[in-house]
């Protein structure tokens, strides 16, 4: 809304028929001062108007209003317009992954090959007769000692990373071409707040 100010000026002018020459006198002064009249003006061009209307149902009834894109019967717009808007090409993808990551050490295996590990005896040990948890006899022996080799396999240790500094970025398509391409859109609707007391939907057509 622009407002644009216009300046009058007027004199407050007695009439000079049948007055004597007092009144002639405060004429005279009163024309000294002049009143300033301040008229305002409003420019109100809309580009669209959305009438504030008003609906009833009974309970328990839908209440339909149909309108294009969403717009009440009444409401006033420009349904499409067209504007010359970024269109990418080609795109190549950065998968996510931390930046600026410090490495502490490095990943190994321990150890780097299969080992093998010899048998050997150890202190022989008597083990006396005793009876087991079912109640059955279970004769004494001699533990000779023995412990028999084995192949100890290798395990894999991951590397360690300080990541107290570094920043984490996700995955992206970057635009490697492009240009303006001149694109049509469409007016549009959505629901900003239900009401008071029932449900109010939108279906495809923004109805």
């Amino acid at each position: 809304m622009h407002l644009f100010s216009r300046l009058s000026l007027r004199n407050d002018r007695q009439p000079n028929s049948r007055v004597n020459f007092q009144r002639r006198q405060k004429s005279a002064a009163r024309r000294r001062f002049r009143k300033l009249l301040l008229e305002q003006f409003e420019d109100r061009r809309l580009l669209a108007g959305a009438v504030d209307d008003s609906y009833s149902t009974p309970a328990n009834n839908p209440l339909i209003v149909t309108g294009d894109n969403g717009t009440w019967q009444n409401d006033d717009y420009e349904p499409s317009w067209s504007s010359d808007d970024w269109t990418c090409f080609e795109t190549t993808h950065i998968d996510a992954h931390w930046e600026n990551a410090v490495l502490v050490q490095d990943g190994y295996w321990d150890p780097e090959e299969p080992e093998w590990h010899d048998g050997y005896y150890g202190d022989p040990q008597w083990h006396d007769g005793s009876y087991d948890e079912n109640g059955d006899w279970q004769d004494g022996y001699l533990d000779d000692g023995w412990h028999d080799g084995y192949t100890q396999d290798p395990v894999w240790y991951d590397p360690v990373w300080d990541y107290s500094n570094a920043n984490w970025v996700d995955e992206s398509d970057d635009c490697t071409s492009g240009d303006y391409v001149p694109t049509d859109h469409y007016a549009g609707s959505y629901i900003d707040s239900q009401p008071t007391h029932g449900s109010l939907t939108s279906d495809d057509g923004g109805n």
